[in-house]
């Protein structure tokens, strides 16, 4: 409780404390560019909002045993409760309704990499402190207290925090190769992107032990990570074959 009275919320204020991180992280190198600065806040802003709708969303659908005698909470993000499958799907799909050209998605999702990396972190780390996304219980050196759903800290592996330190150390790795030139074709930072973030993801959840429901024998956020992997190696090849065949042209 803030000042006895108001309620916080860890993991919404965490969460959104890296929106706002993301935000200052997208805009500040342009800062002195009016008309560039309102285009990433644009930006950012129709991502933020298809995330928000397609995270709750996803949420929404893998609990509706819960949800459907409780729909009032349907749309109380602030409970906790998101997706970031759906989160994911509807941050691509906010771009594809808003902007409608491949070039210009492609582009755009490379500008917006800051801000990727930022919520991502963010969510890790607020699912560190609210016992989401929690490990399998170690003996080892490597594991890190971490509460469950019912509060109880215990030595487990640590999914968020490799989560959360990988998400950074992929971004820097990616804006490097950037800088280098490596990167040379609009969307291939963005799809080199999300193929090491959601491998990253497909392996950790092999050691999460939160409760989420299972399809053939894998928890669904496997399945998440398998989908958008095959995604972004689809958009990867996509590019790579797109801009050859372009060069090849002229």
């Amino acid at each position: 409780m803030l000042f006895g009275q108001i309620p916080v919320y860890v993991f919404p204020l965490v969460v959104g404390l890296s929106a706002v991180v993301g935000l200052l992280w997208l805009v500040v190198p342009v800062v002195d560019l009016p008309a560039e600065t309102q285009l990433r806040f644009n930006l950012a802003g129709e991502v933020l909002i298809g995330a928000l709708i397609g995270g709750r969303i996803g949420y929404v659908v893998v609990n509706w045993t819960y949800f459907q005698t409780l729909w009032i909470e349907i749309p109380q993000v602030w409970l906790g409760g998101l997706s970031w499958a759906g989160a994911a799907a509807g941050a691509l799909v906010s771009l594809i309704i808003m902007i409608r050209s491949w070039d210009k998605i492609a582009s755009h999702l490379d500008t917006l990499l800051p801000l990727f990396t930022s919520l991502i972190i963010g969510c890790w780390l607020a699912s560190w402190l609210t016992g989401h996304a929690y490990g399998v219980e170690v003996q080892g050196w490597w594991g890190i207290p971490a509460r469950d759903e019912w509060g109880l800290i215990g030595m487990r592996w640590p999914v968020q925090l490799v989560g959360a330190m990988s998400a950074l150390v992929i971004h820097a790795g990616v804006e490097e190769s950037r800088a280098r030139g490596w990167l040379p074709f609009p969307g291939l930072a963005a799809s080199l992107t999300g193929f090491l973030i959601t491998l990253t993801i497909l392996a950790v959840s092999l050691f999460r032990a939160d409760p989420i429901p299972y399809w053939r024998g894998y928890r669904l956020d496997t399945w998440a990570a398998l989908f958008f992997l095959g995604l972004s190696t689809i958009m990867t090849v996509y590019i790579l074959a797109r801009n050859r065949y372009s060069n090849a042209d002229i």
